[in-house]
């Protein structure tokens, strides 16, 4: 009784602040009209989208999973519901930083072109076909599922959508092992690229332009690599953990592992860890932003001036009563 109240107080101070923040995210650079102008502000979007539906749906409803529920059938719905959603917002969140490093490669083999190669309609098209590959491969697990054995607990016996071990680890090993390798690749590529920028002379009546792009280039990639080194340092001991857990249930954990509370704190961190990967692009990409900064004071200046007239108008109309 109190792990689980102990599991849904972390969990509803992370789902408020993930939801806060990447909200406020989401209304600065909606109402930027610079930044959405930019097509690769459409993948950071992408990202604060599915750790909003993160905070909003999963987040509780693990929680809700924990909670000592009598009714069967709502036990299972809250089982399902946990799984898919948090299948689905995992797998969008761990392919959208792939998107995200393609993004800036492209950006610095074409530093000058970029923005003639990357449209918002092929950011749009990238980022649709990655939701529907997701969608499309987290339903399977609702019509395929592995037999129950006496390594299956008691939360899997009550679920309908339970992964089967092929597909759980393909699906990691693909979507999360594989990308996170061509992530360091590219921005290896990349750190290799900028430096032999430096070293190249630019045209002197050029000079300035080319060589602002060139900074705003770097420090947009230097977030990008800090946002994907936190997605691989939170997400890294889950993806780990259920790989083992996949190929070797038995050998690879004692046998009193199963179904015990170390087991539970176990899988808790390692889960909160990754959950807690949804404040990552907020706090990297938006609050370490000069023009985000610059952006949020502006509306929030816009606000509070649009309050004051109110209360005028209410202390004339006291002072006129008086």
């Amino acid at each position: 009784m109190l792990f689980n109240f102990v599991i849904g107080f972390l969990v509803g101070i992370l789902a408020l602040l993930s939801i806060v923040l990447n909200f406020i995210c989401l209304f600065v650079m909606k109402n930027t009209t610079r930044m959405l102008e930019r097509p690769s502000s459409y993948f950071v979007i992408n990202l604060l989208i599915a750790d909003m539906l993160q905070a909003v749906t999963v987040l509780p409803l693990y929680t809700l999973r924990n909670s000592n529920i009598s009714n069967q059938f709502w036990k299972g719905v809250m089982c399902d519901g946990f799984r898919f959603s948090n299948m689905v917002t995992f797998y969008v969140s761990a392919l959208g930083v792939p998107l995200i490093a393609l993004d800036r490669l492209i950006g610095a083999a074409c530093v000058f072109q970029h923005r003639f190669f990357m449209k918002k309609r092929i950011v749009m098209i990238a980022i649709t076909t990655c939701w529907i590959y997701v969608l499309t491969l987290c339903i399977i697990p609702f019509f395929s599922s592995d037999p129950p054995n006496k390594f299956t607990d008691e939360i899997n016996n009550r679920c309908i959508y339970n992964p089967t071990d092929a597909w759980t680890l393909s699906m990691l090993i693909i979507n999360c092992f594989l990308p996170y390798i061509l992530i360091l690749l590219s921005y290896k590529y990349f750190v290799k690229f900028l430096r032999k920028m430096k070293s190249i002379r630019i045209i002197k009546s050029n000079q300035k332009i080319r060589s602002d792009r060139v900074k705003r280039t770097n420090k947009i990639a230097k977030i990008s690599i800090l946002i994907s080194i936190c997605y691989g340092v939170l997400n890294g001991p889950s993806v780990f953990y259920y790989i083992l857990d996949t190929i070797c249930p038995e050998t690879c954990f004692p046998r009193d592992f199963k179904n015990s509370l170390f087991k539970r704190c176990i899988e808790f961190i390692i889960k909160y860890l990754a959950f807690s990967n949804s404040l990552a692009p907020p706090l990297i990409y938006c609050f370490s932003h000069k023009e985000f900064l610059l952006r949020l004071q502006s509306i929030t200046r816009i606000l509070k001036k649009r309050k004051e007239p109110v209360v005028n108008n209410h202390n004339a109309v006291e002072t006129i009563n008086n």
